[in-house]
């Protein structure tokens, strides 16, 4: 089929989400999941994870559905084959990011816009403090894949 594969997805509240796939592959809702919308990534490489870094402030509950408020994307980072990066912010949309491997970027998790970890093919960990301008090798002690970083 002409569907596309997915291998990452999130949500940052119960209305918005991202998927990313085969191909570059960057799609988008903002109902729900109802409907979504593909977004230019500017890559051909597969992606496997997205992280959108939203502020953490309390939760707040409106109305009688129990919906969260929705939260303020302040940037987003994608991850996938051949070491790519991409970050995402809303009035750039989604740029290349300079990556420091060619290994497979399997997962990425930020506490904050500024500190962040990659991880991947080989053992691969890399961490940024200031928000993926530099990436500092992390050792990890094994020579796996890392699927998952938290």
């Amino acid at each position: 089929s002409g569907d596309p594969r997915f291998h990452g997805f999130q949500f940052v509240d119960v209305v918005h989400g991202w998927a990313v796939g085969e191909s570059g592959v960057i799609w988008q809702t903002n109902d729900y999941g109802v409907t979504w919308t593909d977004e230019f990534s500017n890559t051909t490489q597969k992606l496997l994870a997205v992280y959108m870094v939203a502020p953490d402030f309390p939760r707040t509950w409106t109305g009688y559905t129990g919906r969260q408020q929705q939260r303020i994307i302040e940037v987003g980072w994608a991850v996938g084959a051949a070491g790519t990066i991409l970050r995402y912010q809303e009035e750039l949309g989604w740029q290349r990011w300079d990556s420091p491997t060619d290994k497979e970027l399997a997962a990425i998790y930020f506490l904050s816009p500024e500190l962040g970890w990659v991880v991947g093919e080989n053992g691969t960990v890399f961490r940024t403090d200031d928000g993926g301008r530099t990436w500092l090798a992390q050792a990890s002690g094994t020579s796996e894949y890392l699927h998952r970083v938290r």
